[in-house]
């Protein structure tokens, strides 16, 4: 687990650097996170869509993340809903349905299955970040706003268009190459970079420090218990019947149900102005957790097929 961990302490520098960008630098999360949600992100997704080689089985596993997504999202705002208020029910839920699949996810399935393993994984992210950018936007905003307001919103993120013009682009066999595809590969490097240095400055705002156990308990509770029982719901059912997805593509997602809050939770939340600060925490909490995850079941996810 070596090559694991020399991959993922790199992120962890970033958040070191956005906490003393934060303290000493006087940089402000509220500035990074437009720049993350609205331009970023599009352009690392259309760059992905536009390199993976599709077929049926591909194509299926960015929807089938996507569905898993929005139902854990909807349970997850019912149950948020009995103990806690808007607008923290709301970022609750989104938190709940998402991963950090992105910068996170993608460097600990090539460590731990290989490269092969990369274009399954890509897909897997996708339907992380279509959730994201749909239903998991849409009920973020809605802690602070009408539907009408939050649908508003939901259509202005160019994200899951860049997705469908990706699709669009490899159906058609239009390949993007020459210095845009150098360009939008840098872009996926400052993505990660950004990303991870996000969740650095939102925890260098946290002056007057008060964990709450509630918050943290019911983000966990949902990323490590919920997660991890729907994956193997999923994955023994496919084993046994569908055959849908190959070794890799279960593999992958045995990984997506271990990994961390999506960093991108901290974004929404400083967008919405719905607990930034207690967001932050249990991202960070649960990518503490995460790394201590990926060595110890490792080989658990390498022994399903």
């Amino acid at each position: 687990m070596a090559s694991l961990l020399g991959k993922l302490l790199p992120l962890y520098l970033f958040v070191a650097l956005g906490f003393v960008a934060s303290r000493w630098l006087a940089v402000r999360k509220e500035a990074l996170a437009p720049l993350l949600i609205y331009m970023l992100t599009p352009l690392v997704v259309l760059r992905g869509v536009t390199a993976v080689e599709l077929d049926a089985a591909r194509l299926a596993l960015p929807f089938i993340v996507f569905s898993s997504c929005t139902l854990i999202c909807l349970v997850a705002l019912q149950l948020a809903s009995l103990s806690f208020p808007s607008p923290a029910k709301n970022i609750l839920a989104f938190a709940a349905g998402n991963s950090n699949s992105g910068y996170f996810g993608l460097p600990v399935a090539v460590a731990l299955l290989g490269e092969s393993a990369f274009p399954q994984a890509v897909m897997i992210s996708f339907g992380f970040i279509l959730y994201e950018n749909t239903v998991g936007f849409y009920v973020s905003a809605r802690g602070r706003g009408t539907s009408r307001e939050a649908l508003k919103k939901v259509l202005t993120l160019p994200t899951a268009y860049a997705f469908l013009l990706g699709i669009t682009l490899r159906l058609l066999h239009v390949e993007i190459g020459g210095g845009a595809a150098e360009i939008l590969t840098a872009v996926r490097g400052a993505y990660t970079v950004l990303g991870m240095m996000l969740l650095g400055l939102a925890l260098g705002d946290l002056r007057a420090f008060r964990m709450d156990g509630r918050f943290l308990g019911f983000a966990l509770s949902m990323k490590f218990v919920v997660w991890p029982l729907l994956v193997i719901t999923l994955v023994a059912v496919d084993h046994a019947t569908l055959h849908l997805f190959d070794r890799l593509a279960r593999q992958g997602l045995a990984v997506a149900a271990l990994l961390p809050l999506a960093a991108n939770t901290v974004a929404i939340a400083t967008l919405h102005d719905s607990e930034p600060d207690k967001a932050s925490l249990a991202v960070l909490v649960s990518t503490v957790i995460a790394i201590g995850l990926f060595p110890v079941l490792g080989a658990f996810v390498l022994a399903i097929g």
